[in-house]
C-alpha cells in the first residue's frame, strides 16, 4: 500500500528461471514503493533485472533514484525498467546515468494516459545491451501503454572484448552524453562526416 491510500506492486513473468530474486523498499516519505532485483545467468554472462515504480513527488524520486544508482553500480549488464513518473530526461534521473552503467531508451514514447498518449514516464534502462525496435504497447486494463523492446547483448559484448568502452545510444539526446560520462570529460570529439548531425548533437 501507497500511503494508505492505493495499492502499488512490481511483478516479473520470465521464460527463463532468474538464479536469484530480490525486493527492496525505496525510500520516500511516504512508504510503499519498491523495486524487484532478478538475476540471470552465471559468471560473465550474469546480467540484472529491475522492476520499479518510483513516486511522483521529485524529491522522493531523487531520493529512490539514488538508491537505485547505488543498486546498479556494480551491473555491467542490467536493464531497469517500470514507471518513472518523469521524463528519461528530467534532471533527476541525471544522478542515474552517472552513477550507473545505464543508458536512456533510444526514443521519448508517449505512454499515460493509454487512450490519448502524451506523457513519457514509463521507460526500460539498460547496460551492456544494444536496443533494438523500442516501441510501445497497448497493456490490458492499464492506463499506461506498455513498453516493448528486444535487446542484443553481443554488439556491446564484442566492443568491450576489444577493449573499447561503449556506450550505446543517441549521441543528439542530452541524456545520452551525461550516461556517456560529458559532465566530467574535459574534451568532446565528434566525428560524424556529416555537419548538421555534429551540430545536432552540440545543440
Amino acid at each position: 500500500r501507497v500511503g494508505g491510500i492505493a495499492s502499488s506492486a512490481n511483478g516479473l513473468l520470465a521464460r527463463f528461471v532468474p538464479t536469484a530474486v530480490f525486493d527492496y523498499a525505496l525510500p520516500g516519505r511516504i512508504g510503499g514503493r519498491g523495486v524487484m532485483l532478478a538475476r540471470f545467468g552465471e559468471g560473465d554472462s550474469a546480467w540484472v533485472l529491475g522492476v520499479t515504480h518510483l513516486s511522483l513527488g521529485v524529491a522522493a524520486r531523487r531520493a529512490q533514484l539514488d538508491f537505485l544508482g547505488e543498486l546498479f553500480a556494480d551491473h555491467p549488464r542490467a536493464v531497469l525498467m517500470g514507471d518513472f513518473n518523469c521524463p528519461a530526461n528530467a534532471r533527476e534521473m541525471e544522478g542515474l546515468y552517472r552513477r550507473t552503467a545505464l543508458m536512456p531508451p533510444p526514443a521519448a514514447l508517449a505512454t499515460f494516459p493509454s487512450w490519448e498518449p502524451k506523457r513519457s514516464l514509463d521507460h526500460v534502462f539498460t547496460a551492456g545491451f544494444a536496443v533494438r525496435d523500442y516501441r510501445a504497447l497497448p497493456a490490458a486494463g492499464s492506463d499506461h501503454l506498455a513498453v516493448a523492446l528486444d535487446l542484443d547483448p553481443d554488439r556491446v559484448r564484442e566492443a568491450a572484448a576489444a577493449g573499447e568502452t561503449v556506450v550505446y545510444g543517441d549521441a543528439a539526446r542530452r541524456e545520452t552524453l551525461v550516461a556517456a560520462g560529458v559532465l566530467r570529460a574535459a574534451a568532446l570529439i565528434i566525428s560524424y562526416a556529416d555537419t548538421a548531425s555534429s551540430l545536432k548533437v552540440l545543440h
